[in-house]
């Protein structure tokens, strides 16, 4: 085998364009996974905020109440997305509701830099009659080995393509080369 190297400039090119492509590969593949990691954060987020500005007047009016089961009926609506882990509606006295989904799934931490943000929602309720004056906190988690799988989905959908065009080019190629041989 060290033959082959030692006297083979095209098995010694062969062998450095394969690992110079390698790398390269692995290079795009490791910045758009944080890509899609980054950019799905991003969007469960938005998505989360908004969908608690959506039902912002029913939980004014639970908190203003202290009305504990139309404070749950909002918290178990939020809480069918698979995005949030735990949702909590809490006003100066107590728990008004509460949400936590079970997860057997675990993830390893990823640096700060690398997924913005912490994947929590904050909100400040104020009441219906007068909008300075603060009666109950929301609080949402949500849950990161779901935003990871999401994301993980949504690379390989991008990255499905590519990889087919690639194999399809190869092949074509390979039969081109094939033809005159055969003929």
């Amino acid at each position: 085998m060290k033959k082959i190297f030692a006297n083979s400039l095209l098995a010694r090119t062969t062998v450095m364009v394969l690992g110079i492509s390698f790398l390269v590969g692995s290079l795009f593949s490791g910045l758009a996974y944080i890509y899609f990691l980054q950019a799905e954060q991003e969007r469960a987020v938005s998505y989360t905020a908004g969908l608690l500005d959506t039902v912002e007047d029913t939980m004014q009016i639970a908190c203003y109440l202290s009305d504990k089961n139309l404070a749950k009926d909002v918290v178990d609506g939020i809480g069918k997305r698979r995005e949030v882990k735990t949702i909590r509606i809490s006003n100066s006295k107590a728990v008004l509701a509460e949400f936590n989904r079970k997860s057997n799934a675990t993830v390893t931490a990823l640096p700060d830099w690398l997924v913005p943000g912490t994947g929590q929602i904050h909100k400040t309720i104020y009441s219906p009659f007068n909008l300075h004056e603060p009666v109950c906190q929301a609080t949402i988690e949500l849950s990161q080995p779901e935003i990871r799988n999401h994301s993980n989905r949504n690379a390989g959908s991008y990255f499905e393509p590519v990889g087919n065009l690639i194999m399809v080019s190869i092949r074509a190629r390979t039969k081109k080369s094939l033809m005159p041989a055969f003929s």
